[in-house]
C-alpha cells in the first residue's frame, strides 16, 4: 500500500512535468508560426512607367494624378526560417502592371547581410555607394492594381521580360500568362478607352552567373534589409517619357533570420530534447523512490521508451496518472 507522503509526492512531480511539457509545446508552436508585417512607403521614384504590360498608355489625367503614396501594399513574412519566406498583398497600385520583388541591402548598417544579397544577386551604385540587391519573385497587378503573391526566396533573376520579346532560355522561370482588361469605368480611372482581353506571357530571366532558380539559398544569420518593389519596363526605349525605367517605387525595412536553426520544430529534433530531460528526471524520481523511499507500485510507463512518444501523448500519459 503506497502512504499519503508517497502520493502527493508523485502527484506533485507529475503536475512538475506536464507543466514543463505544456508549456515547451506551446512554446513550439508560437516559435514556429511567428510572423511579422511590414507596411512599404512610397519611394517617389523618378522614371516611372505609364503602360500596362499589354503597351496601353495610361490616361494622362491618371499620370499626373496617381502617386504611390495612396497605395496600401504590405508584406508578411516569417521572423525566421530556411529562407525569406512570406505574402505580398496590394490594393492601389498601377492596374495590369509588373512589378520585381526585390530585398536590397544596407551596406553601412549591416554590410555582412548586404555581402550575402550581392552575392545571391547584383549591386548597383547609390550616390558612389555599392549596394547589394536580389530580384527573387515578381507581382503583376490585376485590372484594379490589385495584387497577392506567396513567395519564397530561392531564386534569382535579373529582369522581367514578356515571350513576345525574347523567348525564355535554360534557367528562366516558366511563362506565365496574364490577361489585360480596362475600361473607362473602371475605379483607377488608367484608361481612356476599353482595352483587352489581351493576353500577355511574361516570365523572369535567371542571373546566370548564380545557382539556378530553385537553388539559391541565403546563407544563415540576421539580416536587416530592404524588402522593395521595382517597376518592370521590359527594355523600353529611353527617351520614351511613358517606357519608364526601373524605377524603385516602395519599400520598408525587414529583419529576419535565416538558417534552419531559427525555428523549433515540434519532435523529433527540439522536442526529442525537451523529452530526454523529462526522461532524466522520470528516472531520477524513480530511483529514488526505489532505493529511499522503498519498492512500490508506482510506474511511468513512458521511461521504457521515451523519445518515440511525442508532447501531446506525454501530456495525455501524465494526466492519467493524476
Amino acid at each position: 500500500m503506497v502512504s499519503g507522503e508517497r502520493l502527493i509526492s508523485e502527484r506533485a512531480i507529475c503536475v512538475l512535468m506536464l507543466t514543463l511539457s505544456i508549456g515547451m509545446s506551446s512554446f513550439n508552436s508560437t516559435r514556429a508560426s511567428s510572423s511579422v508585417t511590414g507596411t512599404l512607403q512610397n519611394y517617389n521614384g523618378a522614371s516611372q512607367r505609364w503602360r500596362d504590360i499589354a503597351e496601353n498608355v495610361y490616361l494622362g489625367s491618371y499620370q499626373t494624378s496617381f502617386s504611390y503614396s495612396h497605395a496600401n501594399v504590405r508584406v508578411t513574412y516569417e521572423e525566421g526560417g530556411s529562407s525569406f519566406i512570406g505574402t505580398f498583398d496590394a490594393t492601389g497600385l498601377k492596374p495590369n502592371f509588373a512589378y520585381q520583388l526585390k530585398l536590397e541591402g544596407k551596406p553601412t548598417d549591416d554590410p555582412i547581410s548586404d555581402q550575402h544579397l550581392r552575392d545571391a544577386g547584383r549591386t548597383y551604385s547609390d550616390g558612389g555607394l555599392s549596394v547589394g540587391y536580389v530580384v527573387f519573385d515578381y507581382v503583376v497587378t490585376d485590372r484594379n492594381g490589385n495584387a497577392h503573391k506567396q513567395f519564397h526566396l530561392d531564386s534569382s533573376y535579373h529582369v522581367l521580360w514578356k515571350v513576345s520579346q525574347r523567348f525564355p532560355l535554360t534557367g528562366d522561370s516558366s511563362p506565365v500568362s496574364y490577361v489585360v482588361q480596362g475600361s473607362p469605368s473602371d475605379a483607377t480611372g488608367a484608361y481612356a478607352n476599353p482595352v483587352g482581353p489581351t493576353d500577355v506571357q511574361i516570365y523572369a530571366e535567371w542571373q546566370s552567373d548564380r545557382p539556378t532558380p530553385g537553388n539559391v539559398q541565403l546563407p544563415p544569420g540576421t539580416y536587416d534589409v530592404k524588402f522593395i518593389i521595382t517597376e518592370e519596363s521590359f527594355h523600353s526605349p529611353q527617351g520614351d517619357p511613358t517606357g519608364g525605367y526601373w524605377s524603385t517605387v516602395m519599400g520598408c525595412d525587414v529583419s529576419f533570420l535565416c538558417g534552419p536553426a531559427t525555428v523549433i520544430p515540434e519532435a523529433p529534433y527540439g522536442t526529442s530534447m525537451i523529452l530526454l530531460g523529462m526522461f532524466l528526471a522520470f528516472a531520477g524520481f524513480k530511483w529514488l523512490h526505489l532505493h529511499v523511499m522503498g519498492t512500490h507500485s508506482f510506474h511511468f510507463d513512458i521511461i521504457e521508451s521515451p523519445l518515440k512518444y511525442g508532447s501531446r501523448q506525454i501530456e495525455r500519459s501524465l494526466m492519467q496518472k493524476l
